[in-house]
């Protein structure tokens, strides 16, 4: 049942077992999900996109890029995101994978890996979400000839770089019903209930500030009401799931809910992709890279990863290398240093070697933790009266050097199997000078053991909070290198069998 907040008697107070805070992909799996005989899901936007709902995401942005030099983001705070029913996933990408198994690994190299568990225990929740997405299960060696008209590359040995793959979800904005269905399992399901247009304004605590007592909620037509519950969840979003804690200052929590450690907003990431100037120029004839160029969204599609075992041999973050379709006849620069590559490597050679197209690619580097990139409160306050967020993404010396010298390392390995050459155009300081951002907001609200190192436990429960917890990219305690969907769907499917045990108590 969808019910608008306006309708809600003003000053009263509504009772449920689960409050949902956020009604996107993940909320919305959450609330279809969770056998709870009432669940009430708190979107903050309508049915579509509205324009006053979407400036309560405007905050300021500015990037870091690692040498002394900043640069402002303008809107990527509110472009980044949709704020209604399905949230994001009306303007994703729809790319879903796996995070590597690495990235799961404490790793000497990165200081502040490691997630709570392997990624083994979150396989069995990683094929409940591809069924909910609507893609195949990752259940293949993307080693292995897994499509024989569409053979892995092997790059220099083989063993270096390797193949990593992606399925594209129809559950997205645009034409089909997919997502409509998605909606649909949750707002239709008996024991849910939507709110659209409802604002949480605030978590308040009980006195002794171990568990959350109600949330206070209000629409932008100035309505107010509360809502009680047995357990909540933040499902708001990697930029939301952390202002909202720190808007919450009632009860003792002058730092904000969950934040006695200082670490709410911290640690933000992303992923950045780096592809000014960038193609791929194969000197001699190779299997079809239709798999790696393809956009059919009823193929696999794949990239090259830097290798588990090359990350601990070189020391390096996860590292990726994304092709893509040909964009026309090669330049006469491209024609020239194939050529001359051509002939240095004694491949193909002739006519076909001069009008070759180049392969257009974009590479990205996993970031690593730190905890100045972050999310605070500014002053300026929005039309619902919260702190707009203010963004400082910060990227270091360390992630500049270690994209210039992945990227290096892979155009001296093509080069030294005689295979291609690659071109790159980096700006004169850092690579992060020139980048285009993805929507990945990650690490806000980070997942560690201890409190003192992160914001939610193993079983995304806030520490210090014994019934609130947070879903989605915000608790990744590293970002890894793969698109997050897919596994904050897992998460929240994992989450959901955590809450209905605790439910049943």
């Amino acid at each position: 049942m969808i019910t608008d907040a306006s309708e809600i008697p003003a000053e009263s107070t509504l009772e449920a077992d689960v409050c949902i805070v956020g009604g996107g992909l993940a909320g919305l799996a959450l609330a279809r999900t969770l056998r709870a005989p009432r669940v009430l899901l708190l979107e903050g936007g309508g049915e579509d996109h509205e324009a006053d709902t979407q400036a309560l995401y405007r905050g300021q942005a500015v990037l870091a890029d690692g040498v002394g030099g900043t640069q402002d983001l303008g809107p990527f705070l509110a472009e980044s995101r949709m704020r209604c029913l399905g949230g994001s996933g009306n303007i994703w990408g729809a790319k879903c994978a796996r995070l590597d198994e690495s990235d799961f690994e404490a790793r000497a190299w990165m200081p502040g890996s490691g997630w709570p568990f392997a990624r083994a225990e979150l396989q069995p929740f990683y094929d409940r979400a591809c069924e909910l997405l609507r893609v195949p299960p990752f259940d293949y060696d993307p080693a292995t000839p897994f499509d024989l008209e569409r053979p892995p590359l092997a790059v220099g040995a083989g063993d270096r770089m390797t193949t990593a793959t992606r399925h594209l979800s129809p559950v997205r904005g645009g034409p089909g019903s997919a997502l409509a269905e998605y909606k649909q399992a949750a707002t239709g399901a008996a024991n849910v209930e939507v709110l659209l247009h409802a604002n949480v304004l605030e978590l308040v605590p009980d006195a002794a500030a171990t568990r959350v007592e109600r949330v206070r909620v209000g629409t932008l037509g100035g309505n107010r009401f509360a809502v009680r519950a047995r357990l909540f969840v933040l499902c708001a979003g990697g930029v939301e799931n952390a202002r909202l804690l720190l808007v919450s200052r009632s009860g003792g929590a002058p730092q904000g809910l969950g934040n006695a450690h200082d670490l709410v907003g911290r640690h933000f990431s992303n992923h950045a992709t780096f592809g000014p100037g960038v193609a791929l120029a194969f000197t001699r004839a190779t299997e079809s890279l239709d798999l790696y160029t393809t956009r059919d969204p009823d193929k696999i599609w794949g990239v090259l990863a830097l290798s588990k075992a090359a990350q601990a041999r070189e020391q390096r973050p996860n590292f990726t290398v994304t092709m893509g379709p040909s964009e026309g006849p090669p330049s006469a620069e491209d024609k020239d240093v194939v050529a001359a590559a051509c002939l240095a490597d004694g491949g193909y050679g002739g006519e076909e070697c001069a009008t070759r197209e180049p392969v257009p690619a974009y590479f990205m580097l996993e970031q690593r933790l730190n905890p100045e990139s972050r999310l605070t409160l500014s002053e300026e306050r929005d039309a619902l009266g919260l702190p707009r967020v203010r963004l400082e993404w910060r990227f270091t010396p360390e992630d500049a050097d270690a994209l210039r010298g992945a990227v290096r390392a892979f155009a001296c390995e093509l080069g030294a199997a005689a295979q291609a050459r690659v071109r790159c155009e980096w700006p004169a300081a850092s690579p992060f000078q020139e980048y285009s951002p993805s929507r990945h907001h990650i690490g806000t609200t980070r997942m560690h053991a201890d409190p003192a190192h992160g914001v939610v436990d193993a079983d995304a429960r806030v520490h210090g909070l014994a019934n609130l917890f947070v879903v989605g990219s915000s608790i990744f305690p590293t970002p890894g290198i793969a698109n997050p969907t897919l596994t904050v769907i897992a998460l929240t499917l994992r989450l959901a069998e955590h809450l209905t045990a605790e439910l049943a108590r």
